[in-house]
């Protein structure tokens, strides 16, 4: 099993070839193919092609909705079609929710979570204590009320008060039906996921209230979640995910205003968690929070210097968290892009890096697709966007890594001779265990899959995996595992004894 982990792209590549062949035309014989046509759809959730594995569930939903209709209502073989399609109906709802996550703008990730929220709730009438739909439609519910609570403040920003008011209001239902939710599943000691939901929901909620300027039952419902996080973190501080419980404690006591000790335990965590990227991204997210609420805790007065010189502080950290977050793996530009948690860092030059690479992530999804003229316009987006940061800032330390990116985005666009020429005077000057080493190994690795000479497709391929070996501990499994721009050299065998090492090294 672990090694058909290891190799998922591949395998799940050539599972797709073998699935689409047993298939042939869904439409001929669509009942005998049911179980063929969903390991197909299978495949294609594994490679991110949800809009074809969507296109082929609802096929097999359809069938069974009609099929139903042929029996009366309440009638024992109307109930057994029902059971019988229950999975594929599940398996239908959590492809529409991987689409969401997967999903690059707005209308696009609300469509599909709209779709994922509707199955689930139809779901859970029929299978009422089904834990796993039940944590998945938390999870949904929250995901959504951020989209909605992340846009209103996009729209509030642009002083589009109406629309701001309409996703808020989107927000604080879903918020709601978080609490819910959550509230079901948080009954049991064993249940640490569905506990830091009902205290997300709670927090969630207090956001809610203070965008309808109401302070007092927003500091009531920080307040609570804070009492649920302190307990929890009590409880559970040895568990493996203790620092995302100390980070949740963090959202609550900032909301709250509590800066001194919670920051001081937050920079603690930074170099601590320097491998993990996820809970980087929650402490970026923090130390931009922290900004504002010194602002806050300030007023009416105006900043002292001594508040200025804290937030500079703040924002420091919290851009160095969101390198660390990137660097380590964390690949949902999207998030980044809109999470109103950022906002004290918009402004900042720095932040076109993540620009940069969310317009990169976004062409290379297009190119998936094969809609080339959208991964093309991407590309470009993303090349402008690293210029703009090389201009801002020409003697940051990014420079190179930014430069990288551009350099990926324009092996995409087919300029491979002019992209190897600028890297191969990077190379020598990166030393070893460095994320920019990890980075120029995807440059040729994109290079050796664009080049027809066999000769340098071998050359690129050298240089790729010689760089990877000198990333040491930065090319870590996941990192291996799920980087698209190594597809080229996958099936290398000295990709494999890399990925082995990594995770003899994770081990």
């Amino acid at each position: 099993m672990q090694k058909k982990l290891d190799e998922a792209k591949r395998l799940h590549a050539e599972a797709l070839e073998l699935r689409r062949q047993l298939v042939g035309d869904p439409d001929v014989d669509l009942p005998a193919k049911v179980d063929a046509i969903t390991s197909l759809a299978d495949s294609l959730d594994s490679l991110e092609q949800f809009d074809e594995s969507l296109a082929l569930r609802t096929r097999i939903f359809k069938m069974y909705e009609k099929e139903e209709k042929k029996h009366d209502f309440g009638s024992s073989k109307r109930r057994a079609v029902k059971e019988h399609s229950f999975p594929y109906r599940e398996a239908l709802c959590w492809t529409y929710q991987k689409a969401a996550f997967n999903a690059g703008d707005y209308a696009t990730r609300k469509k599909y979570l709209i779709k994922a929220d509707e199955m689930s709730e139809e779901l859970m009438r029929e299978r009422r204590t089904s834990r796993n739909i039940l944590l998945r439609w938390a999870s949904l519910v929250k995901i959504f009320g951020e989209l909605e609570y992340n846009h209103g403040k996009l729209a509030e920003k642009d002083g589009n008060k109406d629309a701001a008011a309409k996703f808020y209001d989107g927000a604080e239902k879903h918020y709601k039906r978080l609490n819910d939710i959550s509230r079901r599943l948080a009954t049991s000691n064993e249940l640490i996921d569905g506990i830091r939901d009902y205290s997300r929901s709670f927090y969630t909620l207090g956001l809610a209230e203070q965008v309808k300027k109401n302070p007092t039952k927003a500091r009531q419902y920080f307040e609570v979640s804070r009492g649920i996080r302190e307990r929890t973190l009590a409880d559970y501080s040895d568990s493996a995910i203790s620092a995302h419980l100390q980070i949740d404690l963090f959202f609550s006591q900032i909301a709250l205003g509590e800066l001194s000790r919670t920051m001081e335990v937050a920079e603690n965590m930074v170099w601590a968690f320097k491998d993990e990227a996820d809970a980087e991204y929650r402490l970026a997210c923090v130390f931009a929070l922290a900004i504002d609420t010194v602002e806050e805790n300030r007023k009416p007065d105006p900043l002292t210097l001594a508040d200025k010189r804290l937030q500079n502080r703040f924002r420091r950290n919290a851009i160095r968290c969101l390198q660390l977050a990137h660097d380590g793996g964390f690949t949902d530009f999207f998030q980044t892009s809109i999470d109103a948690d950022l906002d004290a860092l918009r402004g900042d030059p720095s932040m076109k890096e993540f620009e940069a690479s969310h317009a990169y992530r976004l062409g290379v999804q297009a190119k998936k697709r094969r809609d080339m003229n959208k991964a093309h316009a991407h590309f470009e987006k993303s090349q402008e966007l690293a210029r703009q940061f090389i201009k801002a800032l020409p003697v940051d330390a990014r420079v190179k890594h930014v430069k990288i990116e551009w350099l990926c985005a324009e092996v995409h666009l087919g300029r491979v001779v002019k992209a190897i020429e600028v890297a191969d005077n990077l190379r020598p000057t990166l030393g070893k265990r460095s994320p920019t080493v990890f980075l120029l190994a995807r440059v040729y690795s994109l290079a050796c899959g664009a080049t027809a000479d066999a000769k340098l497709r071998e050359q690129y391929r050298k240089h790729a995996l010689d760089l990877l070996e000198k990333a040491g501990d930065i090319a870590t499994e996941p990192r291996l595992v799920a980087e698209d721009d190594l597809d080229p050299i996958r099936d290398d065998p000295r990709f494999r004894v890399i990925l082995d090492r990594a995770k003899q090294r994770k081990n």
